[in-house]
C-alpha cells in the first residue's frame, strides 16, 4: 500500500523538481518507522567462558559462535547482525550434565537481557541448551625445574643447586597432556654471563595451545655463584683389601689433586676432606694399582690427580 501512494504520488509530481526530495523523504519515514517496529530474527553471538574452576579447561581459545533467535526492533537486530558481539559467560552458570557443560536457555537469556540493556529478547521457544566448549581436566603435582642454561663468567662456578618458591606446581588440563608432562619448567631472560648470585622470577614454559592451567606463572629461582681458583692438595693413600691381611705400601704415598675451588672456603678445605684409595687383590697380576678418588668436598672439582697409579711393595 505505501508503494502504490508512493507511486501515485510520484506521477503527478514527475514534473516537478521536488519529486526525488519527496521520495527519499518518504522512503526514509518507512524506513524508520518499519525500524523501530518489534521483529524477530536470528542474531549471531561470540561466548567467551571465564572463571573457569581448577579443574575445567576451554577446548580452543576463540570464542565460542552461536546463533540464536531474538525479539527486538528492527534498528537494534540490525546492528545486532551487521556487528556480532562478545558475551562474557561465568563457568559458574554453567551446568555438568553426563560429561557435558551445558548453558541452559534460561541462563542464556539473562545474559542476553543484561548485555543488551533488554533491548533483545531470547526467544525460549527456539532455544535448547548450548553445549560449551568447557571440558573436564585432570591434575597433578609437579616439581620445577630450571630449563635454560646459564652462563657464567670465567672463573665462576656453582657452589649450590637451584633452589625454587614454590619448589612444585599444581597443573590441569587434558588428561592425555597432562600425563605426558615430566616436570615444571621454567625459564630466564638472561642473555650475558653472570658473575653473581642468580636470584630471579623465571617464567613458566607452557604449552602455547593454552590448555593448560598452571597454580603459579612465576617461580623464585635461586643459585649461588662464588669465584674459584686452582689449587693443589696432598692427599694420602688408602690401601683397600679384600679377605686379606698382607700389608701393602703404595708407592708413592701421597697422591698430588690439583683442584678448583671457592676463594671464600679454600682456607678451610683439609685434605681429611679426600679420600684417595687404590685396590689390592691377592690375584692381582700387574704391578701397579690405578688411583680412585671416593671422596671430596661438595663445592670442589678435581681437575687432575698426580700419579694416577702407584706401585706397591710387601712388607713381610
Amino acid at each position: 500500500m505505501l508503494f502504490r501512494g508512493l507511486d501515485k504520488r510520484f506521477k503527478t509530481l514527475k514534473n516537478s523538481k521536488i519529486a526525488p526530495v519527496f521520495v527519499l523523504v518518504s522512503v526514509f519515514i518507512w524506513l524508520t518507522t518499519a525500524l523501530s517496529e518489534q521483529h524477530s530474527s536470528r542474531i549471531s553471538l561470540h561466548l567467551k567462558y571465564v572463571g573457569l574452576d581448577i579443574h575445567q579447561y576451554l577446548e580452543g581459545t576463540e570464542p565460542q559462535r552461536i546463533d540464536v533467535f531474538c525479539t527486538g526492533t528492527g534498528f537494534r537486530l540490525m546492528i545486532a547482525r551487521m556487528f556480532p558481539t562478545t558475551i562474557s559467560i561465568k563457568s559458574s552458570t554453567i551446568q555438568s550434565k553426563n560429561g557435558d557443560f551445558l548453558l541452559s536457555p534460561l541462563s542464556l537469556a539473562s545474559y542476553v537481557d543484561n548485555h543488551f540493556d533488554q533491548t533483545l529478547k531470547v526467544d525460549l521457544k527456539k532455544t535448547v541448551a548450548i553445549t560449551t566448549p568447557i571440558r573436564k581436566a585432570v591434575g597433578r603435582l609437579l616439581a620445577v625445574r630450571m630449563l635454560d642454561v646459564i652462563q657464567l663468567e670465567a672463573g665462576y662456578d656453582w657452589v649450590s643447586d637451584f633452589s625454587y618458591k614454590p619448589d612444585s606446581l599444581y597443573v590441569t588440563g587434558p588428561e592425555n597432556l597432562v600425563n605426558t608432562l615430566d616436570y615444571a619448567y621454567v625459564s630466564h631472560d638472561l642473555t650475558t654471563p653472570i658473575s653473581s648470585n642468580f636470584n630471579e622470577l623465571c617464567f613458566l614454559k607452557s604449552d602455547t595451545s593454552g590448555l593448560l592451567q598452571w597454580s603459579e606463572s612465576q617461580v623464585l629461582t635461586q643459585r649461588l655463584v662464588d669465584r674459584f681458583t686452582e689449587h693443589q692438595v696432598r692427599v694420602p693413600i688408602e690401601i683397600v683389601q679384600s679377605g686379606s691381611n698382607i700389608e701393602i705400601q703404595p708407592i708413592p704415598r701421597y697422591a698430588e689433586l690439583s683442584i678448583s675451588a671457592p676463594v671464600s672456603s679454600l682456607k678451610q678445605l683439609m685434605p681429611s676432606e679426600f679420600r684417595v684409595t687404590c685396590e689390592y687383590q691377592e690375584d692381582i697380576k700387574s704391578n701397579v694399582l690405578p688411583l680412585k678418588i671416593l671422596q671430596s668436598p661438595k663445592q670442589v672439582r678435581i681437575l687432575k690427580i698426580h700419579p694416577e697409579e702407584v706401585q706397591f711393595f710387601i712388607r713381610k
